[in-house]
């Protein structure tokens, strides 16, 4: 027995219906069972898993480290390749650690001319916050006390002229020092298509 889903977009029940590993049967125009071919931006798996190649994420498997630097270096994993002329939303989440003196800044590298704009929420220990709206640009963070390991959301969307590039995390202290200031494993970087 098989479900499809009809012209009226109800579920209809077939009997016998033998669905070979990965097909997806809707209800053609006529109300007949049909199968979609699969694009290469949708899969779905034998446990009926559906996944969708145009949201990607990245998530840092070790921390990263720098000390005495205040220049933006690019994150050694959290980057995305960008094509030209496309929309993208991205959601970037920081988790972070640096004592008072150092604290923490942060940008986004990209193609060249794209049209961007971002939303920035930091949380932190004593439940302060720091927030930020616009164009992406170098954000700073102050840190209130000690080196407890904090978390900036950044969600943001990018439309890319004819050029393709990256969309890359940048980050450094803020004021150089020789305490570390860390991204933790598991910051992540998520990003779609639209």
């Amino acid at each position: 027995m098989g479900l499809f889903l009809n012209k009226f977009n109800r579920l209809q029940v077939l009997a016998d219906l033998l669905l070979p590993s990965g097909d997806i049967i809707v209800g053609d125009s006529n109300g007949k069972a049909a199968a979609v071919t699969m694009s290469g931006d949708a899969t779905i798996d034998n446990a009926g898993v559906l996944t969708l190649s145009k949201v990607k994420q990245i998530i840092k498997s070790v921390d990263e480290t720098i000390n005495s630097s205040t220049t933006l270096q690019d994150d050694d994993e959290l980057t995305f390749p960008l094509k030209a002329s496309k929309r993208y939303f991205f959601i970037c989440s920081i988790f972070w650690a640096s004592n008072v003196t150092p604290a923490f800044k942060y940008a986004f590298t990209f193609p060249s001319s794209p049209v961007t704009e971002h939303r920035s929420i930091g949380a932190w220990n004593g439940g302060n916050g720091e927030s930020a709206t616009g164009a992406l640009g170098v954000v700073s963070i102050p840190v209130p006390s000690g080196a407890a390991e904090k978390l900036n959301t950044v969600n943001g969307y990018i439309i890319t002229d004819t050029t393709a590039g990256n969309l890359t995390l940048q980050w450094a202290q803020q004021v150089s020092d020789v305490a570390d200031c860390t991204v933790k494993a598991g910051s992540s970087l998520l990003v779609w298509e639209v």
